[in-house]
């Protein structure tokens, strides 16, 4: 399995040299996310104002992504950006409050996980995640347990980490025997900035104290893991759904200003056997990413050797210049191998007539985009032919 992934596809160019093939599979997945913890607060990021040993020893072990971004400086359409690879646009949760996620229609981390056999649970510390958001069916087991009482002050609407995280133990130790995902989520270092201690006497900065907490829930549960033999062949995420204002442009905690500190992120992945430790990617990166993963194919031959082979392949991208085979040659004949697979074909004729001719050569949804292509652009293009996929197999069930 190649992680993190939520659309597998086949990219095939001309210009492109073949990707080397990594597959873990049946490894356990783990997303830890560490609410408004700004990278820019972490000595794994350069920061000397707090001590994080466990996320310094696990950082040892993983791939740390120096510029990674949050689509939404929020809490819940963050994750479920984080959950699907869809930005917020895409997925329709662009609050905390009168959105619900339709998981139905999206398609989802847990959901492509499960249909791979693995079981998938989840535990949040914020009423902001509560699973009555659309966020609970996505997994086998939910578990946002706070009880809220009317009238009552913010702090009561978020758990202690310690307790979520005695909750992820259990869950993980019942089904540690098979493939799983779990996605832990933990609300420090969240306002009201009110660490325990020791890590309130030791630190006069709030907010550094409450990351140190952090720091120290997610080791525990790192070292669970650990002692049950899972962590060495598992992949382990960690990363925060935004950052924190704490006044660099006046804005003191999150969800209005844009700036650096409240959107960049940390972003650290540890692969089974710690494959690529302590290795760093420079390259832009952003919460979204999460959702895709791509193998690249050398050209037509390749790609369809690929799909021969078992590829799983949610959407084939291909340009429509290659050698030896041009894009719709390839596009037919995947989709005659695979039916029902949606296509984007990259060429520089991306007009009316273009998408007329294409559309008599081929049998399976597609979608043009005209040279040159950006990220977002294809990002965008995928995330559509998914949904509109998604959507049609929600009606036909």
């Amino acid at each position: 399995m190649r992680l993190p992934a939520v659309a597998f596809g086949i990219v095939a160019l001309a210009a492109c040299h073949r990707a080397e093939q990594v597959r873990f599979d049946n490894a356990p997945v783990v997303l830890i996310s560490i609410d408004t913890l700004r990278a820019d607060h972490l000595p794994a990021y350069g920061y000397t104002g707090v001590q994080t040993p466990n996320l310094d020893a696990f950082r040892r072990d993983s791939v740390l992504f120096r510029n990674a971004y949050s689509p939404c400086p929020m809490t819940l359409p963050s994750h479920v950006s984080m959950l699907t690879g869809l930005l917020p646009p895409q997925h329709g949760v662009r609050d905390n409050a009168g959105f619900h996620f339709d998981g139905a229609t999206h398609p989802t981390l847990p959901r492509l996980l499960k249909e791979r056999g693995y079981a998938t649970g989840a535990a949040v510390s914020s009423f902001v995640l509560r699973g009555e958001t659309g966020l609970a069916p996505l997994f086998d087991s939910y578990d946002d347990s706070i009880d809220v009482r009317p009238g009552a002050a913010f702090r009561e609407y978020q758990r202690s980490g310690s307790i979520t995280e005695s909750v992820a133990e259990k869950w993980i130790d019942a089904h540690a025997a098979n493939p799983f995902f779990y996605f832990f989520h933990i609300y420090e270092p969240h306002v009201p900035y009110d660490p325990p201690e020791p890590f309130r006497g030791i630190y006069a900065n709030r907010y550094d104290g409450e990351i140190a907490a952090a720091d120290a829930i997610v080791g525990k549960l790192l070292d669970h893991l650990k002692a049950k033999g899972i962590y060495d062949k598992a992949i382990v995420i960690v990363t925060s759904d935004h950052g924190e204002g704490l006044n660099d442009h006046g804005e003191d905690q999150h969800s209005i200003l844009i700036y650096r500190e409240a959107i960049h992120v940390p972003l650290l992945l540890k692969l089974p056997s710690s494959k690529r430790a302590n290795s760093t990617v420079d390259a832009p990166a952003q919460l979204a990413d999460a959702g895709y993963a791509m193998t690249e194919a050398a050209d037509g031959a390749d790609a369809l050797a690929l799909l021969d082979g078992g590829l799983r392949c949610d959407v084939l991208v291909s340009d429509l210049a290659m050698a030896g085979m041009d894009g719709v040659t390839l596009i037919r004949a995947a989709q005659r191998r695979r039916p029902g697979l949606p296509a984007i074909l990259v060429t520089g004729y991306a007009g009316d007539a273009a998408a007329l001719a294409v559309g008599q050569a081929v049998d399976g949804a597609f979608a043009l985009l005209r040279k040159p292509v950006s990220g977002a652009a294809l990002a965008d293009r995928v995330a559509a032919l998914l949904g509109a996929a998604h959507g049609e197999a929600a009606r036909a069930g």
